[in-house]
């Protein structure tokens, strides 16, 4: 990655500008095993999907990108569904000058969903407290791992 030497240390070149939780869609099962089912007693299944990433035309001297992660999440109590959802985040960055193809996939395909990971895990969390389930840990994800098996690509627009 391209760095800097500023007076006060080191500057990159690449900035996450900013995120949305672009969806929520989430379903508690009106049951009432949901109201009196234990924390301990529920199972959480927890999948990622990565998205294509967008590149978007120099502007400024800068280039923008979007990159979006989707999560699954369901809850079970003995195999019974409680809840279940997909959320999904969107994030923008920049670049400040042009870097090559090999470092521009490492940013895209790696660097920017391990940023959007811990915000989308922060706000599916809060949904899941919120509808009662109390603190849900949800597990953490290689990103690095993952990204070399999904089939990223980087779209110009």
């Amino acid at each position: 990655m391209d760095n800097r030497i500023s007076d006060s240390g080191v500057t990159s070149t690449f900035h996450f500008v900013n995120y949305k939780i672009d969806k929520i869609d989430f379903q508690l099962e009106p049951m009432t095993n949901n109201i009196v089912c234990q924390k301990q007693n529920v199972d959480v299944e927890f999948g990622i999907a990565f998205s294509n990433a967008l590149k978007f035309e120099e502007r400024e001297n800068k280039t923008f990108y979007v990159s979006r992660l989707q999560a699954k999440v369901d809850l079970f109590n003995n195999k019974e569904v409680l809840a279940k959802g997909i959320f999904s985040i969107s994030g923008i960055f920049s670049t400040e000058n042009a870097f090559s193809e090999e470092v521009e996939q490492n940013l895209i395909k790696n660097q920017a969903p391990a940023i959007l990971l811990p915000y989308l895990r922060a706000a599916i969390t809060n949904i899941l407290a919120s509808s009662g389930f109390d603190t849900v840990i949800l597990p953490l994800v290689n990103i690095q791992a993952a990204a070399k098996t999904a089939h990223i690509e980087i779209e110009s627009i």
